[in-house]
Order: C-alpha cells, then sequence, then structure tokens
C-alpha cells in the first residue's frame, strides 16, 4: 500500500508525483527524453502522447486534488 501526502502552500496543491513533474522528474519526461535521444525523429508521436499526458495530469491535479487515475493506481507487476 502507498499512502501519498498532499502539501497545500501559497493556494497550490501538489502530491510527491506532482513535485516529480514539475521538476521534470517523473516517469512521463523521463520516458519522452530517453525515447527522443534514441529514436530522434521517430519518436515525435510517442514524445507528443508524454506531453499531453503531462499536460493532462497538470489540469486534473489542480482540480481533483489529486493524482491521475494512471499514477494512483499503479502497482509494480510479479513477473
Amino acid at each position: 500500500m502507498f499512502i501519498s501526502t498532499v502539501t497545500v502552500k501559497n493556494g497550490d496543491i501538489t502530491t510527491p508525483f506532482d513535485m516529480r513533474v514539475l521538476s521534470e522528474m517523473d516517469r512521463f519526461h523521463v520516458a519522452k527524453d530517453a525515447a527522443v535521444a534514441v529514436y530522434g525523429d521517430k519518436a515525435s508521436e510517442f514524445a507528443a502522447k508524454m506531453d499531453e499526458t503531462v499536460a493532462f495530469h497538470h489540469s486534473y491535479i489542480r482540480e481533483h486534488g489529486e493524482d491521475i487515475p494512471e499514477v494512483v493506481s499503479w502497482k509494480w507487476e510479479k513477473r
């Protein structure tokens, strides 16, 4: 079980994951950067999807006060 804390400061609502997004250290930014570094222009569609996901997260967390469902419900898979 993962318990997340929410920090409210100066009217902003954030979570540990949102702080990673704001510093571009989250999974979406890292995946985009890696794909562009390896595949260059061939990764443009994937990079655009990652940008869309970050934009969705930005608006979602400010409206709902919690991370997007994709982040909240993510679990390690046993192999």
